[in-house]
């Protein structure tokens, strides 16, 4: 239901928010993490860079850190930045979407970390 950037810029608040006070991730990192190239990470993390969402770290162990807190995430903002919180116009997929609009209304990104595995365990 949610496109690849969504998919990808989704991943990389979580593995940002696992980090929040202990380090950052490079954009290698982060491709690697959403199993996409460098370009394509990249090209998305834009967005969540230009809302705020994340920065930029400059020096040794530098990279990408979240620029607000993970409870101060709404997933809903993510949702718009890529343009999936735009409603589908049938039947039962449009009662799910709405559903799930309305609970990711509530949700942040803390939420998410709640309920994730680390990515170092699910390799494993």
């Amino acid at each position: 239901m949610i496109n690849s950037k969504t998919a990808i810029a989704l991943t990389v608040l979580s593995e940002l928010a696992e980090l929040e006070q202990n380090g950052s991730l490079t954009i290698k990192d982060m491709s690697d993490a959403a199993g996409v190239s460098s370009s394509y990470t990249e090209q998305t993390i834009k967005s969540l860079r230009d809302h705020g969402l994340i920065r930029s770290r400059r020096g040794p162990g530098g990279g990408y850190v979240l620029n607000q807190p993970a409870d101060e995430i709404n997933l809903s903002k993510v949702l718009e930045l890529y343009g999936d919180s735009t409603k589908v116009k049938t039947g039962v997929v449009e009662r799910t979407t709405d559903a799930l609009l309305f609970e990711i209304q509530h949700m942040k990104l803390s939420d998410v970390l709640k309920e994730r595995q680390p990515l170092a365990a699910s390799n494993a």
